[in-house]
């Protein structure tokens, strides 16, 4: 392999690896002072492959220091977001490091809002959520506004724009302040969002396979409301569901390719009332293979968790 550094179009430096150890490779690049200013890109070619097999991009700048400060209300995440429509306040600070505070500069906002995968850390074990149609990361951009004569402004992220989910998120909110010369100073924040009344949360308990007979797979439910406290939830609904997969093999412009295809069974469902205080467990003998079981409540809350049984593991897009 080899490896090249250009800007636009003009390559600045070339290096080639001949028979590299344990196939790795590097170099060191020193820039001399005279290189140009900008966005510059490493490529990373192969011998044989057409396209590059790496690539990044960096930038080359004359070195400037930090100019301001830049800090967020301490207590913001420390309430969670919650209803479908609440707006949540921003507050930061802007200073110059020299001590006056920053006054006129423009202020942007964005949050990146994804999954909370451990939205209630004190349930160890338990799982929230849709596991089968996860919510897809999403970018929030926010409005921009211009810091007062103290240096303070206020940013605002409103739960409404994450769209209709019951699964918990959270989101990283990014405050952005930008020096005279158009540097951005950026401090981060983490929101806690919970648009929905009430979350159950799941706790799969394998069981012991180690005799002749399916092992017995137990279920612990609980539903909590938004700031995690446990509450009663009565006609939760359960459906336990086998995912059957076949895998079917066809040529194609004179290549094999596979395709995968599930055959969802029910295999048995119910409904229970969920204790504030002790929860509702069920249980079932299951045998090798991939299942789901689909939990819902009042006030739309639902969560889908995804498991096996048996030895194995799920199934994944991969061959």
């Amino acid at each position: 392999p080899m490896v090249r550094a250009v800007r636009r179009v003009a390559k600045a430096f070339r290096f080639r690896f001949d028979k590299p150890q344990f196939g790795y490779a590097a170099a060191n690049i020193a820039l001399p002072r005279s290189a140009p200013r900008g966005r510059w890109t490493a490529i990373v070619q192969a011998d044989g492959v057409e396209e590059p097999v790496g690539k990044v991009t960096f930038g080359v700048e004359d070195f400037a220091p930090q100019r301001l400060a830049v800090d967020i209300a301490r207590n913001v995440g420390a309430t969670p977001i919650s209803g479908a429509d609440e707006s949540r306040a921003v507050g930061l600070d802007a200073r110059f490091l020299y001590g006056a505070p920053c006054s006129g500069l423009q202020v942007q906002g964005e949050a990146r809002v994804k999954v909370d995968h451990d939205p209630f850390p004190k349930f160890e074990g338990f799982r929230w959520g849709d596991e089968q149609t996860p919510f897809e990361e999403k970018l929030v951009q926010g409005a921009e506004t211009v810091t007062d004569g103290a240096g303070h402004a206020t940013l605002a992220f409103n739960s409404a724009e994450v769209g209709d989910t019951p699964q918990p998120l959270k989101a990283l909110f990014n405050a952005s302040v930008f020096e005279p010369g158009g540097r951005p100073v950026t401090e981060s924040a983490e929101l806690k969002i919970r648009r929905a009344p009430l979350f159950l949360g799941v706790k799969v308990d394998q069981g012991n396979d180690s005799g002749r007979q399916d092992p017995t797979i137990g279920f612990d439910i609980i539903a909590v409301d938004p700031n995690g406290a446990r509450v009663a939830a009565n006609a939760v609904n359960w459906t336990l569901i086998t995912e059957n997969w076949d895998y079917d093999w066809f040529q194609q412009d004179g290549r094999w390719q596979w395709r995968r295809t599930s055959r969802d069974v029910v295999v048995q469902k119910g409904a229970l009332n969920i204790g504030a205080g002790s929860g509702a467990r069920i249980g079932r003998r299951l045998g090798w293979g991939d299942y789901r079981l689909v939990v819902e409540g009042p006030s739309g809350a639902k969560s889908v968790i995804r498991f096996a049984a048996g030895w194995g593991a799920p199934a994944k897009d991969a061959e």
